[in-house]
């Protein structure tokens, strides 16, 4: 019985790291890792999903007027995502957000970006950089 539990744990963990290759890893191969600006604001264990994978509370973001740096905690580290993800604004397209407007909907290549609405009003073009200040909106 044991046996059987270790064998389908090892499973899924294979199971997500070949997930993780083609969403995660196809996005930090595009657009690698760079140093956020020093006056980016960062908000720690937020919730974007890329393509169907979903990363709840999983990641901290960093936005500075150059970039929407995605850096993954230490799980997602584990499971695959072992590298942070910096992806230029005009690489983002927005093209929409839920009805409470904390998630916002965008491509990037390919692929399909969600992530918390404060963090992607600067790609829409409109709201200026958010300030270090202003509170967190809780993403769900």
């Amino acid at each position: 019985m044991c046996l059987f539990v270790v064998f389908d744990a090892c499973f899924v963990v294979l199971l997500i790291r070949a997930m993780m290759g083609s969403s995660w890893g196809d996005l930090a191969r595009a657009f690698p890792a760079r140093e956020p600006a020093r006056d980016a604001v960062r908000r720690n264990f937020q919730t974007v999903s890329l393509n169907s994978m979903n990363f709840g509370g999983c990641v901290h973001l960093a936005v500075d007027p150059t970039f929407l740096h995605i850096i993954p905690t230490r799980f997602v580290r584990v499971l695959g995502g072992s590298t942070g993800i910096s992806i230029p604004w005009e690489s983002i397209v927005v093209s929409g957000g839920d009805e409470q407007r904390k998630m916002r909907r965008a491509q990037v290549g390919s692929k399909t970006l969600r992530a918390p609405a404060w963090c992607l009003e600067l790609a829409d073009g409109g709201a200026a950089l958010p300030r270090a200040d202003t509170p967190a909106r809780p993403s769900v």
